[in-house]
């Protein structure tokens, strides 16, 4: 069949099937020749950047062109970069696969804190508790939420034209108030538990309280650990009533839910309390994650309302009315069983917490191959298995380690051999082991074979070596020998499959080199990461390891309850001792003080001293008498013992107590 028949059967231009068979290119072939990337370095960079995105650190139109900087110039050299439109055309290119976005914060905490051995602990323990048969009007859930009194939500208005800003005038009262709401699976739900900030409860907050709600007052108006077992009791007389089976509480691992005396209480009342993992309330806390967004957004139009009619902002005696509202229109059957559902508390779902959910946490790093340039060590190893030995390589393996003919001239380059003999029958093991000892000796592995050398802590970690493509693929390079006596067609399958060999080691090494530029990068901000990290975890006590850890997602466990009596006695432990400590350091100024002020007195005495004798020498001078003798300066008494001390101070803390309970007694 001839070329034009062909091109006809394909649809084909005569002159391009023409083109190619005289060794031209495709116009797609030739486009892609004046790109700046390869194929092959274009595709692991749109792999990096998706994996980065799932992740959460998706990179800026910046940053990616700085990743791709780095991989054109590891080939090219430092001269090299791409145009300023380059992102726009290779985003243009890939709208397929990838998209631009604004970008949504994510807490790096909740980004690590959502990961697989987290969740799937946290769902071990619920799993443990269903199968006690514990029914679903048993399970509950609790949670806190500030509401803050004033500071209505814009809303749309009317105003003249032709201004910039339509101002209202509005309540600015930015006083938080704290409610503890507890849900239960089956759609119900208990009177809530209201937290003001202040000293003293008035009897006026309490005057419209229409929902039965708890009242507490706290300085800080939160939640703390005395105001939280008040509630745990209120809790257990609430929901008691229902069955003598065990009931599951779920909180966050607040330090007021993780007191020892709420703990042990819990365990009393048969509550088993269960802990969410740290940092992950925002995808598995059913209050936090369906039921608070509805609820903020009843509250604000409920306070906006009342702004509307009255003119007046909330007050704290007004809050418990007007939130009782707001209260009811969110909490129907319907969204507290979502809540739950949602979240996988019950039924317990752990598949509810999706792999792209927790892809933010995985701390996976691309997989490195053969860089562009060898590691010494790499090249000393090379070195010894490819070159033949020589008679003299005994004697030159002990030569002076200091000869400069052995130095290398630079960390990627590798001692030169000794030698040059090619004698086949002196490449033994033996003989190249010993080559190797000695070549690796002159690197930055030396510590690998040397006695006294030792590696460092900012030792470079050695660059791992790729592997070539498979054998299967290489040609039978032995028809260049016999290239007389081999069939035309012979030769050109193994330069065709030479061909192919080009190609895929090629694409090997550009895949290779592009990998590694991008986990060089990644590597060096993981680790700056990661030193922050430890000296953020330097000081944690047993309870928030073991809340970080995943190992205690029970709180009413031994093993949590054990931690948290630990804790509090090493917490009463550093009180003593820096009470002690602090003991010392005011024995100690006393001490000084009391010398200075003997030192003084002494000064005052001799001062005296020295100016009467002088007075009597005077006179005597006058008198025509001997001069009397110089009088002996005071001596330096002894410094009295710490007990001494203990007690004076002993007796100012008295005074002081002595001196604010008058202050007390002006005042009432």
């Amino acid at each position: 069949m001839s070329l034009r028949s062909i091109a006809l059967l394909h649809k084909v231009p005569h002159s391009t099937l023409h083109r190619l068979l005289n060794g031209g290119i495709s116009i797609s072939d030739f486009n892609a020749s004046k790109r700046h990337l390869t194929p092959a370095e274009n595709r692991i960079l749109l792999s990096f950047t998706e994996d980065q995105a799932k992740r959460g650190f998706p990179l800026s139109h910046r940053k990616l062109k700085d990743r791709a900087n780095a991989i054109l110039q590891l080939r090219k050299g430092p001269n090299f970069t791409v145009g300023t439109a380059w992102v726009s055309r290779w985003l243009e290119t890939h709208s397929d696969t990838i998209s631009v976005y604004w970008s949504k914060g994510l807490d790096r905490a909740r980004a690590s804190g959502l990961n697989p051995v987290a969740v799937g602990w946290y769902f071990d323990t619920l799993e443990g508790l269903d199968r006690l048969g514990i029914p679903r009007e048993n399970w509950y859930a609790a949670d806190e939420t500030g509401v803050m009194l004033g500071q209505a939500q814009k809303t749309l208005v009317i105003g003249p034209a032709g201004q910039k800003v339509q101002h209202k005038q509005q309540d600015a009262e930015r006083e938080i108030v704290t409610v503890m709401e507890t849900v239960c699976a089956d759609g119900t739900y208990l009177p809530c538990t209201v937290i003001f900030k202040g000293k003293n409860i008035l009897k006026k907050w309490g005057r419209d309280n229409a929902c039965d709600a708890s009242i507490g007052v706290a300085p800080n108006g939160y939640m703390d650990s005395e105001l939280a077992l008040i509630w745990l009791e209120d809790f257990n007389a609430k929901t008691k009533a229902k069955n003598d089976l065990p009931r599951v509480l779920i909180v966050d691992g607040h330090a007021s839910h993780t007191s020892l005396a709420f703990l042990d209480r819990a365990a009393e009342l048969n509550i088993h309390v269960v802990s969410y993992p740290p940092h992950t309330t925002h995808a598995m806390q059913g209050l936090d994650v369906v039921i608070f967004a509805s609820l903020k957004r009843h509250w604000q139009a409920v306070r906006d309302q009342r702004e509307r009619e009255t003119g007046l902002g909330v007050r704290k005696e007004d809050f418990i009315l007007l939130y009782t509202a707001a209260r009811t229109a969110t909490l129907t059957p319907e969204i507290i069983k979502k809540a739950f559902q949602k979240t996988g508390a019950y039924p317990v779902d752990r598949s509810v917490i999706t792999e792209s959910q927790m892809a933010p946490s995985t701390d996976e790093s691309l997989k490195t191959n053969f860089p562009a340039d060898l590691s010494s060590p790499v090249k000393a190893i090379l070195a010894a298995n490819r070159v033949p030995l020589a008679q003299e390589t005994p004697s030159e393996v002990n030569s002076d380690p200091e000869d400069e003919f052995w130095a290398p001239t630079s960390e990627n380059t590798s001692p030169s051999l000794p030698f040059s003999t090619n004698d086949p029958a002196l490449y033994t093991p033996t003989k190249r082991a010993k080559t190797m000892n000695f070549l690796l000796s002159k690197t930055s592995a030396s510590y690998l074979v040397g006695k006294s050398a030792t590696p460092t802590s900012n030792a470079a970690i050695p660059r791992p070596v790729f592997e070539s493509p498979g054998s299967e693929l290489a040609p039978d390079w032995s028809v260049l020998k016999r290239a007389s006596r081999v069939k035309p067609v012979e030769l050109e399958q193994q330069l065709a499959k030479a061909k192919m060999f080009s190609n895929v080691l090629e694409s090997c090494l550009e895949t290779s080199n592009a990998q590694l530029v991008l986990a060089h990068l990644e590597i060096a901000r993981l680790r700056t990461s990661l030193l922050e990290l430890k000296k953020l975890s330097k000081g944690k006590n047993s309870r928030a390891k073991l809340l970080s850890s995943g190992t205690a997602r029970l709180l009413t466990s031994v093993e949590f309850r054990d931690a948290v009596r630990k804790d509090d006695e090493t917490a009463k432990e550093k009180l003593t001792a820096k009470e002690l400590r602090a003991r010392k350091a005011a024995i100690s100024k006393a001490k000084k003080e009391w010398r200075a002020h003997d030192v003084a007195e002494r000064k005052k005495i001799r001062a005296k001293q020295l100016s009467e004798h002088q007075k009597a020498c005077k006179a005597a001078q006058r008198a025509g008498r001997r001069k009397p003798v110089a009088p002996k300066a005071p001596t330096r008494p002894a410094t009295p013992t710490d007990s001494f001390f203990e007690a004076i101070l002993d007796g100012e803390d008295d005074d002081e107590e002595v001196e604010e309970s008058g202050d007390e007694e002006e005042e009432e």
